[in-house]
């Protein structure tokens, strides 16, 4: 599975970095235009890929869980996410059911 390694490789970097140094522990570099740019660009692309979780998601409570989660944890979350709609395909599906099926209002 693609994304599982992404995933561990995501947990990695993330335990790797936060073992070294704080991520609160970063004043010289959030002044960087750079890391801005960067900052700006993953949360500009963790709010597309938002959009179509609370899409598919459609109680609130789904919607808001993933929400806190994507903006927390970004990449770690986006992988665990279509981890999930993976193990909830069934095995005949293709790409488009993963892109377009949603889930059953619980």
């Amino acid at each position: 599975m693609g994304f599982g390694f992404l995933f561990v490789c995501m947990l990695v970097a993330t335990l790797r970095a936060s073992w070294v140094r704080s991520v609160f522990d970063n004043q010289t570099m959030i002044t960087d235009v750079w890391f801005q740019a960067t900052l700006i660009d993953a949360y500009i692309s963790f709010t597309i890929f938002y959009l179509w979780v609370a899409w598919k998601e459609r109680t609130l409570g789904a919607r808001v869980a993933w929400f806190v989660l994507i903006v927390s944890l970004g990449t770690m979350a986006m992988t665990g996410y279509l981890l999930l709609q993976l193990l909830r395909l069934p095995e005949d599906a293709d790409i488009a059911d993963l892109l377009t099926q949603r889930h059953a209002s619980t």
